[in-house]
C-alpha cells in the first residue's frame, strides 16, 4: 500500500532504480516514491487504471509488484478459505504480489 503527502520533500531515486521502474512499467502514470529501507525504493503509481506499487532495490533489481485487486475477483475457493477459518473477518482491501 502507498499513501502520498503533499508538502513533503521529494527524495533522491537512484537512476537504476528509474531505470528498471521504466523498462517494467513504461506507461505507469502518477509515480510517487519513499525509501523502504536502506536499500530499496518503493514506488506508488497507476498502470491501466489500477493502483499498484513497486519495491526496487538501490542498484535495480526488482524485488516485486503490488497490485489492487478488487474483493469480487478473488476465486470463490479462496473466499471460501478465508470465511472458513476467520468467519467473523471482514474482507476490506485486496491485493496481488
Amino acid at each position: 500500500m502507498f499513501l502520498g503527502f503533499s508538502g513533503i520533500a521529494q527524495i533522491a531515486v537512484p537512476q537504476a532504480v528509474k531505470n528498471t521502474f521504466v523498462q517494467k512499467f513504461p506507461n505507469a502514470q502518477k509515480a510517487a516514491w519513499n525509501q523502504e529501507n536502506a536499500t530499496e525504493y518503493e514506488s506508488g503509481f497507476v498502470l491501466g487504471g489500477v493502483k499498484m506499487s513497486s519495491i526496487i532495490k538501490t542498484g535495480g533489481k526488482w524485488v516485486e509488484t503490488e497490485t489492487t485487486v478488487k474483493i469480487s475477483e478473488l476465486p470463490e475457493n479462496v473466499k471460501s478459505g478465508i470465511i472458513a477459518k476467520y468467519p467473523t473477518a471482514k474482507i476490506v482491501d485486496v491485493s496481488k504480489i
